[in-house]
């Protein structure tokens, strides 16, 4: 007795496969988000900017040229879902302040260096947090709006 033959080729073209898939529906910001994210940002920058003015150290302005040029390089390589750019504000973030505090250990105790150190991986973790908070809303936005 022979076993029924299946053929699990598909009855329909790949083509008219792919058609069929329903869309999913991509959450834009309007104007008004847009303008938001940009004044964000742009007070995070300046926050940076004044604190290194009235310290008179840069660490704040070098940790936020050094969080925002490397999350915009891993966003380029990777992409620019709100999730991913959550996530890797956060690791940048992280990276910054692992950075930071080695930095501080490797650096004679008591120094002006060693303290400049410890603020760098500090405020790039701080502002890796605050810079992740847009994406944050624009992702969690579709559950909130239910």
């Amino acid at each position: 007795m022979a076993a029924p033959r299946v053929d699990l080729a598909p009855l329909v073209s790949p083509s008219s496969v792919l058609t069929e898939v329903p869309a999913t529906r991509t959450r834009r910001a309007s104007s008004i988000g847009w303008a938001a994210c940009f004044g964000w940002y742009l007070a995070l920058i300046l926050a940076a900017w004044s604190d290194a003015a009235m310290t008179g150290q840069p660490a704040a302005m070098i940790a936020a040229v050094f969080v925002g040029a490397s999350t915009l390089f891993l966003l380029r390589v990777g992409g620019w879902d709100a999730e991913r750019v959550v996530l890797r504000s956060l690791l940048v973030g992280f990276i910054g302040l692992l950075a930071g505090l080695a930095a501080y250990l490797a650096a004679p105790g008591g120094s002006t260096s060693a303290a400049e150190f410890l603020c760098f991986g500090v405020m790039s973790m701080l502002l890796s947090i605050l810079a992740a908070l847009p994406a944050a809303l624009i992702s969690v936005a579709p559950y909130i709006t239910r």
